[in-house]
């Protein structure tokens, strides 16, 4: 009878096919485990959104690099045209009167150059000498201006004749020899030399001695 009894004890407490696949652990979720897979599913929700939103930025730079490498500047301004201020209008530079220059307006440089060697004459003989003394050239003639034999001889060089040479240079040094013997003896030691190296220029182009004496005959005459 005991054994009975414990047998249907057993019977009693075994487990069914039927609960045993109600208790399967697999399909069985208690709701704390639930709950607590839920904040774990809401922080890989916002990994994976913060990974897009990383993925976006980047491929926004690498958009913002890629137009950054394709822009070119702009071609510089052209240059202003020649003659024109900085700043200035063009039109005020077209409407500023301008005047031709003409000869009119312009002095003749020989008249100018004579009016200069006119008012820089010396008045002081032995001043005289030396100026003349330095407008020598180098071959030993003289090529002075009608102003500068006027302020010598207190005549033009134009009213000088000769038979022998009409060449100028040959005549102003004619001039300026006799002027130096005739008019300025106390200071021969200055132009001597000057007055020889004279003579043996003019007895070289003239071809003779004796027609430098003739040359020097017909302009004392004139003076």
């Amino acid at each position: 009878m005991a054994s009975v009894s414990q047998q249907q004890q057993q019977a009693s407490f075994s487990p069914s096919s039927q609960c045993m696949s109600q208790l399967d652990p697999g399909s069985y979720q208690h709701p704390w485990y639930s709950m607590a897979s839920v904040p774990q599913q809401q922080q890989q929700q916002q990994a994976s959104s913060s990974c897009n939103d990383s993925r976006i930025h980047c491929q926004s730079i690498s958009t913002s690099c890629s137009s950054a490498r394709r822009y070119t500047p702009p071609p510089p301004p052209p240059p202003p045209p020649p003659g024109s201020s900085f700043g200035g209008s063009s039109s005020y530079q077209s409407n500023s009167l301008s005047f031709p220059c003409t000869n009119s307006m312009m002095p003749n440089s020989s008249s100018s150059l004579a009016i200069a060697k006119e008012k820089t004459w010396p008045s002081n003989d032995e001043d005289v000498v030396r100026h003349l003394i330095s407008l020598q050239k180098f071959d030993g003639l003289w090529n002075l201006s009608d102003s500068e034999v006027q302020n010598l001889s207190k005549k033009p060089l134009t009213s000088f004749q000769s038979n022998i040479s009409d060449d100028l240079s040959i005549l102003s040094t004619t001039i300026v020899i006799l002027i130096f013997e005739t008019k300025f003896d106390s200071s021969k030691t200055l132009w001597s030399f000057m007055v020889n190296k004279a003579r043996k220029r003019l007895t070289e182009l003239l071809g003779d001695n004796g027609k430098l004496e003739l040359l020097i005959n017909e302009i004392k005459s004139q003076l």
